[in-house]
């Protein structure tokens, strides 16, 4: 997810999901272990060009989004 932009941070909650969604979703159709992956996600945060925000709040929708999307095998 690019950093460049006016998005916030729910839009790169939302894009983050959908992509890791998508990755773990193609990585068990082809019967990749999950045990043996290492995940190397991005953080959380608005774009460049939006409003800052706090840094528990990156914490905050970063972790949700692994949550929501990282299977427990990972």
């Amino acid at each position: 997810i690019l950093v460049d932009g006016p998005h916030d941070i729910k839009k790169c909650a939302a894009v983050t999901e959908i992509v890791l969604a998508a990755v773990y979703k193609a990585l068990s159709d082809h019967h990749v272990l999950l045990e043996g992956t290492l995940l190397k996600p991005n953080m959380v945060t608005p774009g460049s060009d939006a409003p800052k925000v706090s840094p528990q709040e990156i914490a905050k929708y970063t972790v949700q989004a692994l949550q929501r999307t990282v299977p427990v095998a990972v």
